[in-house]
This record gives C-alpha cells, sequence and structure tokens, in this order.
C-alpha cells in the first residue's frame, strides 16, 4: 500500500516531525518543557520507542515503578484491543504472558515493574492476539528521574498514513480479505463483493484484522502535562 512520508505529530509542542527526526526531537522537547518534578523520591521515567509495521510508531514515557501490564494496557487501549485477544512481551530470553495460567519455564507475568527490567537501550517486543497477531517493536532510548503527573504520557505519534484507492482518491476503507484499500465510491464495486469485510481505515497497526474498528479511547488521557 502506498503512502505519504511517514511523519506524526508531537503532543508536546503539537508541531510536525518525520519519523526519522522525532526520536531526537522528543528528547529536545521533553528537556525544554516537561521538565519532572524534583519532590521527595525521585523515580525512573523511561522514554520509549514503539514501532508497528515502520509507518505506525509511538514515543511515550512511562514511570519505572509501571508494571508491564500497565504498558500492555495502553497498548491495547490506543492501537490493539477488539476481542481481548491474549498478549505478551519478549524480554531477552523470557516472555511476559497477559495469562499466566498455564504458562512453562521462562514465561512470567505481566505484573513486574517496568524499571526492573528495562535499561536505556534495551529492546523488546509485545504481540497481541495469537491467531491473527499483530507485532511491534519496543526501545528504551533515555532514562531520566523525577515524578511525572500520569503513569504514561503519550509524546508522539505517526499521522494516519495517507493510502489512496485504485481510483487515486483518499482511501476510507480497507477490505479485510484481500487488504486492499478503496474510498467512499468504489467501495461497492470491490472485487472481494462483501461489504461486511469492509473495516474503517484507521492510525492502527491492527487495521484489518479480526474486525477492528478502531480505538474509543480519549487521547487527553494520556497527554503529557507539565
Amino acid at each position: 500500500m502506498a503512502r505519504a512520508k511517514n511523519q506524526g505529530e508531537c503532543f508536546i509542542c503539537h508541531q510536525t516531525y518525520s519519523k526519522a527526526s522525532m526520536s531526537r526531537h522528543v528528547q529536545v522537547c521533553l528537556q525544554k518543557h516537561l521538565t519532572p518534578e524534583k519532590k521527595g523520591k525521585q523515580d525512573e521515567i523511561l522514554l520509549i520507542e514503539l514501532v508497528a509495521y515502520k509507518q505506525f510508531w509511538m514515543y511515550i514515557e512511562i514511570s519505572g515503578k509501571a508494571t508491564l501490564s500497565d504498558l500492555d494496557d495502553f497498548l491495547r487501549r490506543v492501537w490493539l484491543e477488539c476481542c481481548g485477544h491474549l498478549s505478551e512481551f519478549k524480554i531477552g530470553h523470557v516472555r511476559y504472558l497477559s495469562n499466566t495460567e498455564h504458562s512453562w519455564d521462562n514465561e512470567e507475568s505481566m505484573d513486574v515493574p517496568i524499571g526492573d527490567i528495562l535499561s536505556e537501550g534495551s529492546e523488546f517486543t509485545h504481540s497481541y492476539d495469537f491467531g491473527t497477531s499483530t507485532d511491534l517493536t519496543g526501545r528504551v532510548i533515555a532514562i531520566r528521574e523525577g515524578v511525572i503527573k500520569k503513569r504514561i504520557q503519550l509524546l508522539a505519534r505517526n499521522h494516519l498514513p495517507e493510502l489512496h484507492c485504485s481510483c487515486k482518491k483518499q482511501a476510507t476503507e480497507l477490505c479485510s480479505i484481500c487488504l486492499a484499500v478503496v474510498c467512499e465510491n468504489c467501495r461497492e464495486d470491490h472485487e472481494c463483493g462483501d461489504l461486511d469485510m469492509m473495516l474503517p481505515l484507521v492510525n492502527s497497526p491492527r487495521a484489518g484484522q479480526c474486525g477492528y474498528e478502531g480505538s474509543n479511547e480519549k487521547m487527553s488521557k494520556y497527554s503529557p502535562e507539565l
């Protein structure tokens, strides 16, 4: 699927940057505008880059006291949740599962503080739904100390990729059978012939899978605060 230049918005300064520039920009913008509180005991605050299929990406800050379960819940609410599927993180040789009822060796619960298992430069993967899996990668790109008001802050996110129908108009839906994108005018003539299999084109790597229609979560819940 063709797409426009991979850009997104920084939610600190509300400017648009390319993916290639955003990693550095977010770090500079944090230092300039979002100084964490220094009162009382200081916490580790991890700056994490999350990427799925190259065109979908986010930058978040998360308290080291937050658990992998908290991060999993965030990813579900913003990017993934459709039918309550199982999920997992892989960090090194260990799998951290959303359900450990039938766990094996090297499999643990997600109820572990992120600061205990991730450090600067750490990489991990996350998978949602083991049937029609949506996979992403994560990387800790910086750590600072202080206290943030929200356990997880969404700092930046890609714009919806600009995809075009075969007629060259802006696509609005995606066929979950063949993954072709179509515009409003062409949907009824699409060759797969099943309108019930059309899903809205949403800003998520889960688009087109398992009936996913996008998140209803209010993003203000995760907006960065001074």
